[in-house]
């Protein structure tokens, strides 16, 4: 017959309970800290346009820009950066391009119009721009960045966020803005 052992019993002090449960406790704390940050951090969004009013001229469609976070954006601040452009002009067409600078990043032209600053949005509210004030003529290609700039309620810091946006034809020739991600080339039309 094989004897039974007894069950191994280890005691651990309390001063080692103390330690292992608030450990555990501080290990909780973060998470529920950092789940919170991730459901309140502020969040924007800019949504690319259906189609342009005017066929000719891309620039003419409107821009919206939203707030889809809980916390209202305090100082919001939209600006236009071109990385190309084209449009026909009358003697020759114009045609703007950003290059590389010495630092790797792309060169741009800057708009800001004083309309599209000092804005509040709160949860789920909506600010829509048309880059067509700022930028007059009749605009074919283009391949531009919105900024948006911002500070969170309560939170003394501006942030900016930039959207990049690439005109693009289609199969029939109609013309639709696409959102492309910032740091890769532009797509071939």
């Amino acid at each position: 017959m094989s004897k039974r052992r007894k069950p191994l019993k280890i005691h651990i002090s309390t001063e080692a309970k103390k330690s292992h449960w608030s450990v555990g406790g501080l290990v909780l704390a973060a998470a529920t800290l950092l789940g919170g940050l991730a459901v309140v951090v502020p969040r924007v969004a800019v949504s690319p346009p259906s189609a342009p009013v005017d066929p000719s001229n891309i620039l003419s469609a409107s821009f919206d820009i939203v707030n889809t976070g809980f916390l209202p954006l305090k100082d919001v601040g939209i600006s236009v950066y071109v990385l190309s452009l084209s449009a026909p002009g009358t003697l020759r067409p114009l045609t703007i391009e950003g290059t590389q600078n010495s630092d790797g990043g792309q060169n741009f032209l800057h708009f800001v119009n004083p309309t599209w600053q000092h804005h509040e949005l709160g949860l789920d509210e909506r600010l829509t721009i048309n880059p067509e004030s700022q930028i007059r003529g009749s605009v074919t290609t283009a391949d531009m960045a919105l900024g948006v700039s911002y500070k969170p309620w309560l939170i003394p810091i501006r942030l900016e966020k930039r959207f990049r946006f690439v005109a693009m034809k289609d199969g029939v020739g109609s013309i639709y803005w696409r959102s492309w991600p910032l740091n890769e080339p532009a797509p071939a039309n």
